[in-house]
């Protein structure tokens, strides 16, 4: 990259990734061997294995079945692993240490003063993987005594473990000692070896000039695998179609429902729910639809909806209301003609068409005042947004 007013500065990191992929599809039971509440029975078996230069090699399998026992109805579920590699700015970017008298830090349970810390801040050449497993049951059902009906379902749990994070945020590092999973990051009798070792690296921070001699614990402050997230909800999609008027109508809705989405900073410490707060998910979501068209025209009618939540503040818990927008499509095409506008294609859309305003969040948070007033995550402030698309076959 160039650097303002002097040389360019180059910095270069290399990785190798060797990878294999298989995958087996075994239909056990299909149309010549079919029977009475064994319409059909398909297994599923996949598996990968890459190789990192840089940390190591994984395995992440996936198995699935699927199972109809009659013609209008499939039963499924899956059941898988799967693995995200640090990035070179988690390992490579570099780290410092930082050395603080005892007085800096609040004392340990049962003792009056704290001793004097090294403490570690940046990158770790030593994180492993993120690692998830998931596993997921469903239905597909087109039932033949409701024609033009057709309804799916998938229950989903995701459980994440290893997440690459930061043990001490800035304004609770002076907490460390009280921190319940202090025991993973926080080492009260560490060796002089070890100390020197930390006192050779290539940024250190010492104001107070204090030598390894006078460090009575190590706080590593890098990032590290130690983050928990437990997430598990529905898929839905419910939809209708029949011939109307000359064309096709066709209704549906599909959203999601999130029924837990737990954190944890390490295994040490409470899961903390952020499912239904500003900036993290919300529980319900949906987009319902009702359309209809024929060989020339389309029209389609989209209703979005985001269900209200909170928004935990210093003072305490603000209401934040849903939000509901709409959104049209429509389509023309031109057909049978003999000049330049036949299959021309022309579409409206408008998004957000009666320009709803996102819901209202506080601009303030603890100390930190901030001009952005919605939730970027489960809002968008654009607001109604007209285009126009022409379309030419030759």
């Amino acid at each position: 990259f160039d650097r303002p007013g002097g040389p360019r500065l180059v910095r270069g990191f290399d990785r190798k990734i060797y990878s294999a992929f298989a995958e087996l599809l075994a239909p056990i039971v299909g149309e010549g061997n079919r029977r009475s509440g064994i319409h059909a029975l398909d297994l599923s078996v996949a598996g990968r294995f890459e190789d990192y230069s840089d940390f190591g090699s994984t395995f992440d399998p996936k198995v699935g079945v699927r199972y109809a026992p009659t013609n209008w109805l499939d039963l499924r579920g899956t059941y898988g692993a799967s693995f995200q590699a640090p990035t070179f700015l988690d390992t490579l970017s570099g780290s410092g240490v930082g050395v603080f008298p005892g007085s800096f830090f609040a004392p340990p349970s049962g003792q009056t003063s704290a001793p004097n810390v090294a403490f570690l801040s940046g990158s770790n050449p030593d994180l492993d993987p993120e690692e998830a497993t998931t596993w997921t049951v469903g239905f597909d059902a087109a039932p033949s005594f409701l024609e033009g009906f057709e309804i799916s379902a998938t229950y989903f749990n995701i459980e994440f473990k290893d997440r690459i994070g930061n043990p001490n945020s800035v304004p609770v590092v002076p907490q460390a000692f009280l921190d319940p999973s202090a025991d993973l990051f926080v080492n009260t009798n560490p060796t002089l070896a070890q100390v020197e070792d930390l006192f050779l690296s290539p940024i250190v921070f010492n104001p107070f000039m204090l030598t390894p001699a006078d460090i009575g614990a190590i706080i590593d402050g890098r990032l590290l695998n130690i983050g928990i997230t437990n997430v598990d909800g529905v898929d839905f999609t419910l939809s209708y179609s029949a011939d109307v008027a000359g064309g096709a109508l066709s209704v549906g809705v599909n959203g999601s429902f999130i029924n837990t989405f737990d954190t944890q900073v390490s295994s040490a410490t409470p899961a903390v729910s952020i499912v239904d707060t500003a900036f993290n998910p919300v529980d319900l979501k949906f987009r319902g639809n009702v359309g209809w068209s024929n060989d020339a025209f389309s029209a389609n009618l989209y209703i979005n909806y985001t269900d209200d939540y909170t928004d935990p503040l210093p003072s305490g818990d603000v209401p934040v209301s849903s939000w509901t927008t709409v959104d049209l499509s429509m389509a023309y095409v031109f057909t049978d003609r003999s000049d330049l506008l036949n299959d021309l294609r022309v579409t409206l859309n408008i998004q957000n068409l009666f320009n709803e305003d996102p819901p209202f969040i506080e601009g303030t948070r603890g100390s930190v005042a901030s001009t952005v007033f919605f939730d970027g995550s489960n809002a968008n402030p654009i607001g109604r947004f007209v285009s126009l698309q022409l379309q030419k076959s030759f």
